[in-house]
């Protein structure tokens, strides 16, 4: 008999909102893996905010452990709808491996990165 040990990758989403250049500041801290299975609850949780009209967004993606495409597809699509209302969409805490995904695709060239959450806070200007 062939053994198999299914493990489950874990996933979550915590918003918050703070204040940074003068505008409201929805947070999002994303833990665990955005992957195929997960994706599309990341882009519910953001298309739900621009939704409320939050167009200030900052991912903070700290204890991210895996993105896929999908999950920069996720990423991609949501800066291109808050620019469209005059917001803007920033990444903060990357960890290295995630950070060097991000400019192998050219998502560093199109989405601001922060290593320092202030600094990510204070680029919203009024």
């Amino acid at each position: 008999m062939v053994g198999c040990e299914i493990t489950t990758r874990s996933y979550n989403v915590a918003t918050g909102t703070a204040s940074g250049g003068g505008k409201l500041v929805q947070v999002i801290a994303v833990h665990g893996f955005v992957d195929a299975h997960t994706y599309s609850e990341l882009a519910e949780v953001l298309n739900g905010l621009i939704a409320e009209g939050n167009y200030s967004l900052i991912l903070d993606l700290k204890k991210l452990e895996y993105i896929s495409s999908a999950g920069f597809t996720v990423l991609l699509a949501t800066v291109r709808r808050v620019r469209e209302k005059q917001g803007d969409l920033r990444l903060v805490n990357l960890p290295p491996k995630i950070r060097k995904i991000a400019d192998v695709l050219g998502c560093s060239s199109i989405i601001k990165i922060f290593d320092d959450p202030k600094e990510a806070l204070a680029s919203f200007k009024v």
